[in-house]
């Protein structure tokens, strides 16, 4: 767009009332909407297993294998609110000095306890249909696809 490259969209003929709120840009309208959660095996730890970033962390209450995403990209969020940070305050934090740095030191004490640092939305589905870790990051609708194909996956929004 920057470039006199794209056509900016004309708003005047295209209808935007079934659009998600916020999604109509200048020259492009999102349609993927997902959420990065936690998500458990439920054969180890049951339908109602941990609830929490805060459990994601707690490896007693909660033993068993982890995976996470590997690199920064929906890695930080996480680790912050196991952290103790509410959730509308994590791109506050992360924004001031020593923020990302906070993230990074609690990713740090899970790390022992990581056993496979995913990099892909297959990947980290497969993991879960295959039952090799217990518990793990994720995005929600592959999850849901992992779980009508037989995964004892079960996951939460908290």
């Amino acid at each position: 767009g920057s470039e006199g490259i794209l056509e900016k969209l004309d708003y005047k003929v295209i209808d935007t009332s079934s659009f998600v709120p916020g999604t109509a840009q200048d020259y492009c309208v999102g349609g993927d909407v997902f959420s990065t959660v936690l998500a458990w095996n439920t054969k180890t730890y049951g339908e109602k297993g941990p609830q929490s970033w805060a459990d994601f962390w707690d490896v007693k209450t909660f033993p068993g294998k982890r995976s996470y995403r590997k690199g920064v990209a929906g890695a930080l969020e996480p680790a912050l609110m196991a952290d103790g940070v509410p959730p509308e305050k994590v791109y506050e934090v992360l924004s001031q000095p020593g923020g990302i740095e906070r993230a990074i030191k609690k990713i740090r004490e899970l790390k022992p306890h990581i056993a496979v640092w995913w990099s892909s939305g297959a990947q980290h589905a497969q993991l879960m249909k295959d039952g090799e870790v217990d518990m793990i990051t994720g995005w929600n609708g592959r999850f849901d696809v992992a779980a009508k194909d037989g995964a004892k996956v079960a996951y939460t929004f908290n």
